[in-house]
């Protein structure tokens, strides 16, 4: 149980390919910023669920978030109805900063939206926006400005609330590590976090100015050329490539199987490794063009993806700058009783830490893309409920009104309950179903690669067959050379059209009186052959006594193909 003067929050991280939540607790009564209420922090409870979900099928990431969400939550198992606040994963978040000049009062709001309809691609109305000031420097300010479509943040809300969460703040996952981040390490550093479907990149600490990018591929980019390279689908392929990872630890595989695993994923993983320290790179020269700035010592590595084979010797080569391991925060606590199922990871706790660090902020000072309809509803059904309270106080309602209302609350919440329980299997079927869709399209592929190996073989018995059938009918005859020319889409005939294949055939003919009749009648049985466009290019050698040397070309009808 909770010290009395505890405040609870609880904080869940929604990324590409799992959800993490965690409850945090407040120790004191301050609800600064400063550092006496982040070294008051005690993570009380935490619990991970991992899923896959394939780039080609990512109308399914919803579905299993919610998924995810009811079983993380059953397992934290702190009751029902409480606030939350959410991370919003990089792969659907756009976040920009911005310099304007300096505004105050109430033109500052306004200045606000006129920058971030410029900064935005999209109508306001169909997104969910945030700008804050960052600083303020008297005759400039820098803003930064954040946006997520409705259509993907309205479903992420719907799913906490059907594991019976209630969302009340939502906010890029880039900013919640950058705020962690950033009171931990004390030098300027460089934070990499590798995501399934994106990788962001960070740099602060040491007093450095704030710098945030996106890189729109992670980890599921390394997993979609290792199912190519393998030739099975995305969920083998996720897990071949885990397996890899864990096998890293080992300096020589046991197994033959292991050490060919490695190589496919370290084939696999080398152009993204390659791209992501180019990308470094560039986001190093372009946070140093800025004015003020003080260079990064030091690289961070965290996220599932980080443990990419070759990916920190890349790092260290493209920035000259050491690699280490993301560590953890210093400033929390962990109670022994919430890592009882899982360790936490060091990403997974930066993330949570930097949105339980942004519930103590003023609210002026936090960038919460949560619905404004969802917002207002909320605030509209609080006063709701707050005025029915004084009217009931006012007015004495008789008793037995109130007894019927409660029951009538009662049931809505018994039926709303029985509704959520019925969806949550169904959300895990659909996951499901999408995983099963990707199996049968992978079979359809095989399938008709098998037909098209029959019908090719079916081809060349038709061919061979009548071939020998008219080479009888000939006699004296046989073949000594046959070389198939498969078609060439390089070269193009006076159509136009590619080229169509061709056999070069050569033998012997047996000479007698009747010689040139049988020779004609050999060509013409060549010519009615059912896969024959025309005979060309005849050649015959008389040399030999008693027998002609002949060459040949046939066409194949295009229609035909062998």
């Amino acid at each position: 149980m909770l010290p009395k003067r505890t405040q609870q929050r609880v904080v869940i991280d929604c990324g590409g390919a799992h959800v993490s939540a965690g409850v945090f607790s407040l120790r004191g009564e301050s609800r600064e910023a400063g550092g006496g209420a982040a070294r008051s922090l005690r993570l009380e409870a935490y619990a991970r669920e991992d899923f896959v979900c394939s780039p080609a099928h990512s109308s399914a990431w919803l579905a299993q978030v919610g998924a995810a969400l009811d079983r993380v939550w059953g397992r934290i198992g702190f009751g029902r109805e409480r606030e939350c606040r959410l991370t919003i994963p990089g792969h659907l978040a756009l976040t920009k900063r911005v310099k304007t000049p300096a505004v105050a009062g109430e033109a500052l709001a306004q200045a606000l939206r006129f920058e971030v309809g410029q900064a935005i691609p999209f109508p306001l109305d169909k997104v969910s926006w945030g700008a804050v000031v960052q600083r303020n420097e008297g005759e400039e300010m820098e803003i930064l400005i954040s946006a997520a479509k409705l259509d993907a943040v309205e479903p992420l809300c719907a799913a906490a609330e059907s594991a019976h969460l209630l969302p009340t703040h939502c906010e890029p996952a880039a900013l919640a590590l950058w705020r962690a981040f950033s009171r931990e390490v004390d030098a300027p550093s460089l934070f990499v976090d590798v995501g399934a479907r994106s990788t962001q990149v960070i740099i602060g600490g040491g007093g450095a100015a704030p710098y945030l990018r996106t890189l729109n591929f992670g980890g599921n980019t390394v997993t979609r050329s290792l199912a190519q390279g393998l030739g099975c689908d995305f969920a083998e392929a996720e897990a071949a490539k885990r397996r890899a990872s864990q096998l890293l630890e080992n300096a020589k595989p046991s197994q033959e199987s292991e050490a060919l695993l490695r190589e496919a994923v370290g084939q696999a993983a080398s152009p993204f490794v390659q791209k992501l320290g180019a990308e470094l790179l560039l986001a190093k020269l372009a946070y140093l063009r800025q004015s003020g700035v003080l260079s990064p010592t030091r690289v961070y590595l965290g996220g599932g993806g980080s443990v990419l084979l070759g990916l920190r010797e890349e790092i260290a080569e493209r920035l000259s700058l050491p690699v280490f391991e993301l560590p953890t925060p210093a400033s929390i606590e962990v109670a022994p009783s919430s890592v009882g199922r899982a360790p936490v990871g060091a990403s997974d706790l930066y993330a949570l830490y930097g949105l339980a660090l942004g519930a103590a902020l003023p609210e002026a000072q936090v960038l919460n893309l949560f619905p404004l309809g969802r917002r207002v509803a909320r605030e509209v059904r609080a006063r709701r409920r707050w005025g029915l309270a004084a009217a009931a106080l006012l007015v004495l309602l008789p008793f037995l009104l109130l007894l019927q209302q409660r029951s009538a609350i009662a049931a809505l919440h018994t039926r709303a309950a029985a509704v959520d329980a019925r969806a949550a299997p169904l959300l895990r079927l659909g996951a499901l179903n999408a995983q099963a869709q990707t199996e049968v399209d992978a079979l359809r592929v095989r399938l008709a690669h098998l037909d098209a190996l029959n019908a090719q073989r079916e081809s060349w018995l038709g061919f061979f067959a009548d071939l020998q059938a008219r080479l009888i009918g000939v006699g004296d005859v046989w073949l000594e050379r046959f070389h198939y020319n498969a078609p060439s889409t390089d070269q193009v005939d006076e159509t136009g059209s590619p080229q169509a294949a061709t056999i070069e055939i050569g033998g012997w003919l047996l000479e007698s009186g009747r010689t040139d009749e049988s020779l004609q009648r050999f060509f013409d049985s060549l010519q009615a052959l059912d896969f024959v466009q025309g005979v060309v290019g005849e050649r015959y050698d008389r040399k030999r006594p008693g027998v002609i040397r002949f060459d040949a070309t046939i066409l194949i009808a295009p229609e035909k193909l062998l």
